[in-house]
């Protein structure tokens, strides 16, 4: 019990910037970090849970359009930004038209290229139009957005080879096991579960973008980095919201 609360607590402290009260454990231990993954799903269904409540106190009291914008401006203070800067590097790496040195070198500087603010702008318009539509009547979407965005992570995590020597994918591209893996995609029963067949035909067309996002990234660079795994995590949200409500609403 006391490695799964260590893991969980890894896993929400990496993701998130929620706080949480010191443990007293200063060293770092990898495999830990290695197994916290399979929790990265459900530290998503926490993030939407705080989104979903958040939801219902901006749409009550605020104008759609503005409550919208200020759900997005919550997800990003709730990870801190985490993922879309991942999304950013990704972009300016993959859109830069040079070869897969040049692509990673690119991916690995701080600087945020044009390629990278269009893709931002481009995902916030995105995000801030969904959120309007879902407003605060569906909590269950805001529930499961972040949710399968991690699940993406997971699936990116184990099935691909890092594409550096260096960074996060060294430290977790192929280490997750079989059983580690069953667990963190177990989450998907839940759309099954609330929607049924349309839960299942959203979990398919996640599951095609999922597919081809990854492929064009790992043939782009030889494999994956801990950026395109922000990328992937951003962009499956995104076509989950859009997915659910061109189905549900």
């Amino acid at each position: 019990m006391r490695s799964i609360v260590r893991e969980w607590r890894m896993a929400i402290e990496f993701l998130t910037r929620i706080p949480l009260p010191q443990s007293g454990q200063a060293d770092f231990d990898e495999n830990a970090f290695i197994r916290s993954v399979r929790w990265y799903p459900y530290i998503g269904l926490l993030i939407g849970a705080i989104l979903a409540a958040f939801s219902y106190v901006f749409f009550t009291w605020l104008p759609p359009h503005a409550a919208s914008v200020l759900l997005v401006i919550a997800g990003i203070v709730v990870t801190g930004g985490l993922h879309l800067d991942g999304l950013m590097d990704t972009a300016d790496g993959l859109l830069s038209g040079r070869d897969r040195e040049r692509k990673l070198a690119i991916m690995k500087d701080s600087r945020v290229g044009a390629m990278g603010v269009i893709a931002f702008v481009c995902l916030f318009a995105l995000k801030w139009a969904l959120f309007s539509a879902v407003g605060k009547h569906n909590p269950l979407l805001l529930l499961m957005m972040p949710a399968i965005g991690r699940t993406a992570m997971v699936g990116a995590i184990a099935g691909y080879p890092p594409a550096r020597q260096e960074g996060m994918g060294v430290h977790l591209a192929g280490r997750v096991s079989s059983s580690q893996l069953a667990l963190a995609t177990s989450v998907l029963i839940l759309p099954l579960l609330f929607w049924q067949v349309k839960g299942f035909v959203i979990i398919c067309i996640c599951w095609l973008a999922f597919w081809w996002m990854a492929r064009i990234i790992a043939r782009s660079l030889g494999g994956l980095t801990g950026d395109t795994y922000g990328a992937i995590c951003e962009v499956l949200e995104t076509v989950f919201l859009l997915t659910a409500v061109g189905v549900l609403l």
